[in-house]
């Protein structure tokens, strides 16, 4: 996890180092021996040889002040000097409704959008909608009907934003207006919560959390969980900026700005999310997708080779193959 003035990473034996600017060994602690970790593994039964696939999140402030780690379902955040500041578990109860005002995504004509593109309008159930969904990924399958990848990308992303609603949000009496209701549900210890996606917020006051249930929980300075977003699969990926926050799973990016979604984008399991010097990039086998912070498509850059390196420099995206390096400009840049 890369910062602006520093980076930390994670051996295979568990062992975190932090770097400053200069690529210097700042601090390092070894995961597997603090205590929280042996007695979240002795809660869950575990044998202290699983523990490199258990600590599986590392994330790092822009001070390098603080680091935050994860173990199964647990998170906790320590001081450079080694004092635990909190610790979180991933709660085993009852689902949790939350309720995020005017989260655009929610919103009732978005809904009715979404599902003008499949083809229904409310009221509607959303077992219809996944009766839908099915059936339309069958008939716009690209080897059975070429030409149609622009119209099942469209049916995927309306999918996306009508799963998880309410059937009180579907059936016309304009629910979904407020916003967005969010639902949290966690197993018992046995099937606990994996967290398996972490950030620090771009000023460093906030932690994201992102489990395996498909949720990106927002954690205050004092440990304290104050919001949570449901992307409906599992984050891999989580980067905050000063004004947006991205969330990539196996199949999409979210770009959300406060509560609001503002763009959402397709992506495949093996991509990368890079994100700096004004843009963002999803990085793929041999090719990158470019775009503004906003989620809005600047461009793409194709390769005949894999790409093995993506990185912008000042206001120039350089892309670097095996043999080869290519800078490229914005105006460079085509859709």
């Amino acid at each position: 996890m890369c910062s602006t003035i520093g980076f930390t990473t994670g051996s295979k034996s568990n062992v975190l180092t932090v770097y400053d600017q200069h690529l210097k060994v700042d601090f390092e602690t070894d995961l597997s021996r603090v205590p929280e970790v042996a007695a979240n593994r002795d809660r869950l039964g575990m044998a202290q040889n699983e523990a490199h696939r258990a600590l599986r999140c590392i994330a790092l402030t822009p001070e390098r002040d603080r680091y935050l780690f994860t173990h199964v379902d647990e998170a906790w955040c320590v001081s450079r000097d080694g004092k635990c500041l909190w610790g979180l578990r991933m709660p085993a109860k009852e689902p949790t409704r939350i309720r995020v005002g005017g989260a655009q995504f929610g919103a009732a004509t978005d809904i009715a959008d979404s599902l003008e593109v499949i083809g229904l309008k409310m009221p509607v159930t959303p077992d219809e909608i996944r009766t839908r969904y099915r059936q339309l990924v069958r008939e716009l399958h690209p080897d059975l009907n070429p030409g149609s990848e622009e119209r099942m990308k469209a049916v995927n992303v309306a999918s996306e934003r009508l799963t998880g609603l309410e059937p009180d949000q579907l059936d016309g009496s304009g629910a979904g207006e407020l916003g967005f209701e969010f639902v949290i549900s966690f197993g018992a210890a046995a099937q606990a919560d994996w967290i398996y996606a972490a950030a620090f917020s771009a000023n460093g006051e906030t932690a994201l959390l992102g489990t395996y249930g498909g949720r990106v929980v927002r954690v205050d300075a004092e440990g304290r969980p104050i919001m949570i977003y449901d992307v409906g699969s599992v984050p891999v990926r989580i980067i905050e900026t000063s004004q947006y926050l991205y969330v990539m799973t196996a199949t999409r990016l979210y770009v959300l700005d406060g509560d609001s979604l503002v763009a959402l984008e397709d992506c495949t399991a093996k991509c990368d999310l890079l994100v700096g010097g004004g843009l963002v990039l999803l990085v793929e086998a041999k090719g990158v997708r470019v775009f503004n912070e906003d989620g809005r498509a600047v461009g793409l850059v194709l390769t005949k080779a894999p790409i093995r390196r993506a990185y912008v420099d000042a206001d120039t995206l350089v892309v670097e193959t095996r043999t080869q390096r290519g800078r490229f400009r914005r105006s460079h840049l085509s859709r």
